[in-house]
């Protein structure tokens, strides 16, 4: 997901390095967790939602590096095979 952020930075003329940073400041307090995605994730994310395979990719991610919650600005449309996998929320439902 750290690829698609980039390219969004790079479609708009911004410099991709202000993500290597950002996320440098997380992994400097430990609180970065990667999650390798796999041709079978994504495979079960497509079964998920063939055209907009993106939120259930996530949610797949999520539960495989054992995640308590998925915070979403828009978590209405998540299919609700990803709600049965794991909490979706928004950031400011959060405690």
């Amino acid at each position: 997901m750290i690829s698609e952020v980039k390219n969004k930075l790079r479609e708009k003329g911004k410099d991709e390095s202000i993500m290597d940073d950002f996320l440098a400041e997380f992994e400097k307090k430990d609180l970065l967790v990667k999650a390798e995605q796999t041709a079978d994730d994504e495979k079960q994310a497509r079964k998920i939602s063939p055209k907009h395979y993106q939120d259930p990719l996530h949610a797949i991610l999520a539960v495989k590096i054992s995640a308590k919650a998925l915070v979403s600005r828009d978590n209405d449309g998540f299919p609700e095979e990803c709600i049965e996998m794991i909490y979706v929320c928004k950031p400011e439902s959060l405690p």
